[in-house]
């Protein structure tokens, strides 16, 4: 009898005082990108905080798809990779208004939906929000990209996005 077990790779991204993230080495994973955002610090319970460049987040319907924070992935040595986890730890500071879509892609253009009009906790500490039992296969030599759409239902003003402990565990 043959089993095969394959050792799951990790990637994190810990946003406790830089975009860096830590990987198992036979992954590559680029610091943390950001558009229409700003980092504006980081807290004592090891999270960042982020706001839109104005400091003002608008009233909106929906995710507003010219506003994220992205992670990207890829193999080391080209193989093909499968994400079978996600977490994200996220909350809006001192509101109840805040919401966030979760999005991938393996060609950064084409985005497919994870979970959309999260309700995020409002407060310093972020809430995890977990996606187990994936199976996001990404081809050899491709990346993955995750996006994080932050928006607000009431217009709000110099309120932090809190996030921290970004996750991505796949196997090849």
């Amino acid at each position: 009898m043959i089993i095969n077990t394959f050792a799951q790779e990790q990637v994190i991204w810990k946003l406790d005082n830089n975009t860096e993230a830590s990987t198992t080495e036979k992954i590559k994973a680029d610091a943390q990108k950001l558009k229409n955002l700003k980092v504006v610090g980081y807290i004592s319970s090891g999270a960042q905080r982020t706001i839109p460049e104005d400091l003002n987040w608008p009233s909106e319907k929906t995710a507003n798809k010219n506003r994220y924070l992205e992670y990207a992935v890829k193999s080391v040595q080209g193989k093909k990779l499968k994400i079978q986890e996600i977490k994200i730890s996220l909350s809006l500071n001192s509101s109840s208004a805040g919401m966030a879509n979760i999005e991938w892609s393996t060609d950064g253009v084409i985005f497919s939906n994870l979970s959309e009009n999260i309700k995020l906790a409002a407060g310093s500490v972020p809430e995890t929000h977990q996606f187990n039992n994936l199976n996001i296969e990404i081809p050899e030599n491709e990346t993955f990209f995750l996006r994080i759409y932050p928006w607000t239902r009431n217009p709000i003003s110099n309120k932090y996005l809190v996030s921290k402990d970004i996750i991505i565990k796949g196997v090849f």
